[in-house]
């Protein structure tokens, strides 16, 4: 309708945001995007921003201490997708609609002190990312109980082919990356 809505900066945990910013928008109004809390507002954190004007903050999965989460996705169920740390380490995590953390299982192949991010997720809680270890990258696919799977397994050797990263898919399977 053209009219601007200021959104809240004050998350359900109490935390007050600064440098907000949003990221993804659902046809219900529901507005996935982050910003930053902390003494000093150094500490990034992911946002659901509801409908109803609430600001979910999507936790940590370090439940002890708050730490740096980055969301990217978002579906129609509210689950959101990102990254989390844990003890300096990244990992790919999937929120649920009230902001609680569900860390995501590693590739098989990959050593604990992977870079692994989630950017997509479908309405079944398939979601695609990446993982990345030294020169290694390859493109993952969570299954909805987190278990992973490494893309390039799923077609036959190649030397022409590598898959680094998957950014979305699709409701009926299909995935984009590079």
């Amino acid at each position: 309708n053209g009219t601007a809505t200021i959104l809240p900066q004050t998350t359900n945990t109490g935390n007050t945001l600064t440098r907000s910013i949003t990221t993804e928008l659902l046809d219900d109004g529901t507005i996935l995007g982050s910003g930053r809390v902390g003494p000093s507002g150094q500490i990034p954190c992911g946002v659901l921003w509801m409908p109803n004007g609430e600001a979910i903050e999507l936790r940590s999965p370090n439940q002890t201490e708050q730490r740096s989460v980055i969301p990217y996705g978002i579906n129609r169920n509210h689950h959101a997708v990102g990254w989390g740390s844990i003890s300096g380490d990244a990992f790919a995590v999937r929120w649920s609609p009230t902001g609680d953390p569900f860390v995501l299982d590693r590739l098989p192949d990959a050593p604990s002190n992977a870079f692994e991010v989630a950017y997509g997720i479908n309405d079944f809680n398939f979601a695609v990312g990446e993982s990345e270890y030294g020169n290694f990258h390859s493109a993952a696919l969570w299954k909805p109980d987190g278990d992973a799977i490494d893309l390039n397994s799923l077609v036959e050797s190649s030397d022409e082919w590598t898959f680094v990263e998957a950014h979305s898919i699709t409701n009926t399977g299909w995935i984009a990356g590079v």
